[in-house]
């Protein structure tokens, strides 16, 4: 299989058709999609044009990332080993532009796109729930606005703990993940804890801090979105973090959303298994190929 820049005509045929997959009232795929300027090549086996594929490079830390932001196999050419022969390409490309590695986004309910990139590194992926009712916490847990001392020392604490999941889960250093935690909690919270559209929660039973929540209001249409959530290290196991969650879908509805999602290193196994016990759905799945090795 060949590669072959795609005309002015080929390229906008391929962002259109792009666009138009792309999940409905998905903010992050919907920004992505206006700033994201992919270079696209087609992709050709035995003279015929038979897709297309279309990459990206991303500044990351000190070095550089490829996205692969779309391969696309034409339906008359498909279950002939030509989106394996475009992945294998696009490694290569990757490799020449120098990337550290090849980062893939794709739909949860996405069979084939599991069976393609399934044996990459599982980097974080996105679950989703419809809310249907108001949750009553447990009998001796009290959920409160987390402000003042409380909210400076869970600061403190989220942007390290965010930068040691982040560096665990890619494959960048962890001083990268420290500023992009730091840069990130500042363009979130910029009024910390009064910050319009966020509400940021703590537990406590007989007055200590057992769990954290914070959530985005309006995120995507009709959606409230995890930023973090956290049981304290030393009452893990007590059913605190499913507690924390159940506080954080009544903020939701209270907030006039009727859904919840949220985002979950691939690392965690801990929080996927209870996610997916409380209902949680995978929504979409980021994995990563590391270019180095």
């Amino acid at each position: 299989m060949n590669l072959r820049e795609a005309t002015p005509e080929e390229n906008a045929s391929w962002e259109s058709d792009w666009t138009s997959r792309l999940e409905p009232g998905n903010r992050q795929a919907e920004n992505r999609a206006r700033a994201i300027k992919a270079p696209v090549y087609m992709l050709e086996a035995d003279g015929e044009t038979v897709g297309a594929l279309a990459l990206t490079l991303v500044k990351a830390g000190e070095s550089t990332e490829t996205i692969l932001t779309d391969v696309l196999i034409d339906p008359a050419h498909r279950r002939k080993g030509h989106a394996r022969a475009a992945l294998a390409l696009a490694l290569a490309w990757g490799r020449e532009q120098g990337s550290r590695a090849l980062n893939i986004g794709y739909r949860g309910d996405d069979p084939a796109a599991e069976a393609l990139f399934g044996e990459y590194k599982l980097i974080a992926q996105h679950m989703g729930i419809d809310l249907d009712g108001k949750r009553e916490l447990p009998a001796g847990i009290v959920a409160e606005p987390l402000t003042g001392a409380a909210y400076d020392e869970w600061h403190e604490h989220s942007v390290v703990g965010y930068a040691e999941i982040t560096a665990a889960s890619s494959f960048g250093t962890y001083e990268e993940a420290y500023e992009r935690s730091v840069r990130e909690f500042g363009e979130l919270l910029p009024q910390g804890p009064d910050t319009p559209g966020h509400s940021l929660a703590r537990l406590t039973v007989d007055g200590e801090t057992v769990a954290t929540i914070w959530v985005k209001h309006g995120y995507q249409p009709d959606t409230s979105f995890v930023f973090d959530v956290e049981s304290s290290a030393e009452h893990r196991g007590k059913g605190y973090g499913r507690a924390a969650m159940w506080h954080g879908e009544n903020l939701a509805m209270a907030a006039g959303d009727g859904r919840m999602m949220l985002n979950v290193h691939g690392h965690n196994s801990v929080a996927i298994n209870l996610y997916a016990k409380l209902g949680y759905e995978v929504v979409r799945r980021y994995r990563g190929a590391d270019l180095t090795a």
